[in-house]
């Protein structure tokens, strides 16, 4: 604190993780938990925000795993399939899995369609938010044109439709 200052900001980071702690109103913290030496008041100069719940229950770890092996794949921006498997994945906790296919009558057009936990298909938010992803210009290579959309085919696993792969399995399409 500087010689004279009457106040200080600091920053604070909640114990409980997640969201359940997120938009407590400005001014509504005012209890001071472990007593600091000349410390008289607290309060929070802000709502609460980014607690974040991370990956869903549905995929958890297993989920987690997955995008890690895939994000070796981003390192190439020549365009390969793995690249734009581990963008779209990454977009969204909710994608479970990604169809990549380049399209025969339309050259340099590249076809995602993700698929979403529980073997749902995708909102267009969830649209918007993969093709975001998919479309970054330093991702992406200048002549592919990224085409997002919903997929109505796909390989079954488990019982799940899938479109590309099963983490943690041997399902292919």
């Amino acid at each position: 604190m500087q010689a004279g200052s009457l106040s200080v900001d600091v920053p604070a980071t909640c114990t409980d993780v997640g969201t359940v702690q997120n938009g407590i109103r400005k001014g509504t913290i005012t209890t001071l938990v472990d007593l600091i030496p000349f410390v008289s008041a607290v309060t929070n100069t802000v709502d609460t925000h980014s607690g974040d719940d991370g990956e869903t229950d549905t995929g958890g770890d297993d989920r987690y795993r997955e995008r890690i092996r895939e994000y070796g794949n981003l390192l190439s921006t020549a365009g390969p399939r793995a690249a734009y498997v581990a963008l779209a994945m990454g977009a969204n906790a909710d994608v479970a899995d990604v169809s990549v296919e380049t399209d025969a009558k339309e050259d340099g057009t590249v076809n995602i369609a993700p698929l979403m936990v529980g073997g749902r298909l995708p909102t267009e938010d969830e649209l918007a938010e993969v093709r975001r992803a998919c479309s970054q210009e330093d991702a992406v290579p200048m002549l592919d044109k990224v085409v997002v959309k919903v997929s109505h085919s796909g390989a079954v696993c488990g019982g799940n439709q899938v479109l590309h792969n099963c983490a943690g399995g041997s399902c292919r399409d």
